[in-house]
């Protein structure tokens, strides 16, 4: 092989070796990159979820509230129904004061 044939190659080889290096460069830096960016997400994630369950407990919250204020509701109608039924049996019955 002539010199100037092997001298050819070995500047071949030396370009191809600095533009891996180059591209190994770009990819580490890339690998930083993602890495920050997973970080990130896992944490905005779990702001999400924190944020969702706040929300669907006060929802729930607000809807047993609601429930709450039905059953007091239906005691209290309950309850005069009771007092005006005894009332008709003591009248009938001719309880008097």
């Amino acid at each position: 092989m002539s010199d100037d044939l092997i001298k050819e190659k070995f500047d071949n080889h030396e370009e191809r070796i600095t533009s891996l290096e180059h591209s190994t460069k770009v990819l580490e830096t890339m690998n930083y990159r993602l890495g920050q960016m997973e970080t990130t997400m896992k944490s905005m994630n779990g702001k999400i979820e924190t944020t969702i369950k706040s929300i669907n407990d006060a929802k729930y919250s607000n809807e047993s509230e609601k429930g709450k204020k039905w059953d007091k509701l239906i005691d209290y109608l309950f309850y005069f129904f009771v007092a005006i039924i005894l009332g008709y049996v003591a009248y009938k019955l001719g309880i008097k004061k």
